[in-house]
């Protein structure tokens, strides 16, 4: 890498990240998360999947996952937008979020959301 504008723009690129808004928080929360994935699969858990040890390993790996999330909530934010606009959902324009372009897919997304309501109803 010859600078870190190039080393940003091909990390961005991979994840179908623009540049405009926070693309360091985007970034931040995708180390993070990535980390907290290589802990979990270092923890080599070998006791039974019931019972007490099994409900702490659980509860502990949810509190770590948590603390990422909580710790990276713009990160989370801006990965989203840039998810939405490189899948053509939404346009930036000048700078995410922007707006929804797809409207197809905004109607049968509100149409899904519709039919979740109405079977938690029942």
């Amino acid at each position: 890498m010859n600078n870190w504008n190039e080393l940003e723009s091909e990390l961005l690129e991979r994840l179908g990240f623009c540049g405009c808004g926070a693309p360091d928080e985007a970034l931040l929360l995708i180390h993070d998360l990535l980390v907290h994935f290589e802990n979990h699969r270092a923890i080599n858990y070998t006791g039974s999947f019931e019972g007490a040890e099994w409900e702490k390993y659980c509860k502990d790996e949810k509190e770590s996952l948590n603390k990422v999330l909580d710790d990276n909530k713009e990160g989370i934010k801006y990965a989203l937008f840039y998810l939405l606009d490189d899948k053509g959902i939404t346009n930036h324009g000048s700078s995410v979020p922007g707006w929804v372009e797809d409207t197809e897919f905004m109607d049968k997304l509100k149409l899904y959301v519709k039919k979740l309501a109405l079977e938690a109803e029942e």
